[in-house]
């Protein structure tokens, strides 16, 4: 791939010179225009376009996707371990409808199709290599152009190394100085990746960070005051099952407060030794800090939050839909849904009961987990507030000594206090998740 400061057309120019030119065509079909309407149509949303692309290498069953968002593009880099027919993928790429199972080709192509020739014509440029010969396509204001190389050196035979770059809009920037987003569609491909694509079954990285870890994305917590308590996974006969993300890695939940209440798990268990899960469970503890009125004082609200399933299919999540549990405890479901018929899109399945009842034989297969999870709640001390009033005592002593010795024991003990405030609030939280936890066991048993 090419610098990430190199533009679009650099990028092109780049390509061209790995290898002896070899022939060059134009190929325009009557109606062209039409096919990618049709195809950014039938997608959900604008940014949907990025989850057809990963889809795609999850159908070809990479080994690893890359996606890097610069200033002015987002680029994609993964390997399809069998050699691509590169005449048909450019026949792919002028049809619309179902295809036969291709390993990712249909959904590689219909993204490509809905972002480049669609209402948002934006320029995008693919290369494909397989052993010596490399096809190099194009698509400016949705108009394609193919051209074909041959290598000085060639790759290997057995797989197709593919390279992609999509162009933002003209009047949109990208990604600035490596952090800020300041597009709207760069934002958008980003929302769409942390919030579909964590269950993805191919190692998924964004700028570096693993995706594929089955978190929830920062700012979806934000939104909400909730606590993050772990994963787990359960098996049931008679039912597909789904890979577990090889970004997820076994948490012992360390008793601690901080870790209690960070963004990350606090308790995953051992994971499938086959690496296969019927249902992949996420769950949280719900709650909300409000003040009295005319008192100024705050108090602790559980806040009842309904479980979902969600489906998955080749690693993005198309479907949604509550299970009829609603509790300050609360799980986010995934299960497979690579054998239920889909929209057009590929992007969409409605869940039925038949879905909803997999889910909550999932929850109740993780009640044991949860008892494990409160045992180990049970365990976190909270920091003693005389180890604070011994340290900046301490210091203020030495005030006697030098000024800087006061300023210190001043400036410790406003944050002490702040700090010891915020912790008597986080010590209601977590006693209210524990009592939360026992809650929804006697109740799920009972049901």
């Amino acid at each position: 791939m090419s610098d990430p400061s190199n533009a679009l057309d650099d990028y092109l120019l780049q390509l061209r010179g790995k290898g002896n030119f070899d022939s060059e065509g134009v190929f325009t079909v009557a109606g062209t225009r039409a096919l990618g309407k049709l195809a950014a149509f039938l997608l959900p949303a604008k940014s949907d376009w990025i989850l057809k692309i990963v889809q795609g290498a999850c159908g070809a069953q990479a080994p690893e996707i890359r996606i890097k968002q610069t200033h002015r593009s987002t680029q994609f880099s993964f390997q399809a371990p069998y050699p691509v027919d590169l005449d048909l993928f450019e026949r792919y790429l002028l049809v619309t409808g179902p295809q036969k199972d291709d390993r990712g080709l249909h959904d590689l192509t219909s993204g490509l199709r809905a972002v480049g020739m669609g209402e948002q014509q934006r320029d995008w440029v693919a290369r494909l290599t397989v052993g010596a010969r490399e096809a190099f396509l194009s698509c400016v204001e949705g108009q394609l152009t193919s051209q074909r190389f041959m290598t000085e050196t060639p790759g290997p035979e057995e797989s197709t190394e593919v390279a992609l770059g999509i162009a933002y809009p003209a009047n949109e920037s990208g990604k600035l100085g490596g952090l800020i987003r300041f597009g709207e569609a760069v934002q958008n491909e980003h929302a769409a990746l942390l919030l579909k694509t964590r269950i993805c079954p191919v190692p998924l990285f964004l700028d570096g960070e693993r995706l594929d870890n089955v978190h929830e994305p920062n700012f979806a917590s934000a939104l909400q005051q909730r606590i993050f308590l772990g994963i787990n996974a359960c098996t049931q006969q008679g039912w597909p099952s789904m890979p577990v993300p090889s970004g997820l890695v076994p948490v012992k939940g360390p008793p601690e407060t901080k870790a209690f209440f960070s963004n990350d798990p606090y308790l995953v268990p051992h994971l499938p030794l086959d690496g296969q899960a019927t249902s992949i469970l996420r769950w949280h503890y719900n709650y909300s800090r409000r003040e009295q009125p005319g008192k100024g004082q705050s108090f602790l609200q559980a806040v009842p939050t309904p479980s979902r399933v969600h489906l998955v299919r080749r690693g993005v999540v198309v479907g949604s839909k509550s299970v009829g549990v609603v509790h300050p405890v609360s799980a986010d479901i995934f299960i497979s849904a690579d054998h239920l018929r889909s929209d057009l899109s590929g992007l969409q399945v409605s869940p039925g009961n038949e879905e909803a009842d997999v889910a909550k034989e999932g929850m109740r297969q993780s009640l044991g987990y949860l008892g494990h999870l409160q045992d180990l709640l049970s365990e976190i001390k909270s920091r003693p507030w005389s180890r604070d009033v011994a340290m900046y005592g301490g210091m203020g002593a030495l005030a006697l000594l030098s000024p800087w010795f006061a300023l210190k024991a001043v400036a410790g003990t406003v944050s002490g206090v702040m700090l010891y405030k915020a912790a008597k609030t986080d010590r209601r939280v977590l006693t209210d998740c524990r009592e939360q936890l026992h809650d929804f066991l006697h109740l799920t048993r009972a049901d």
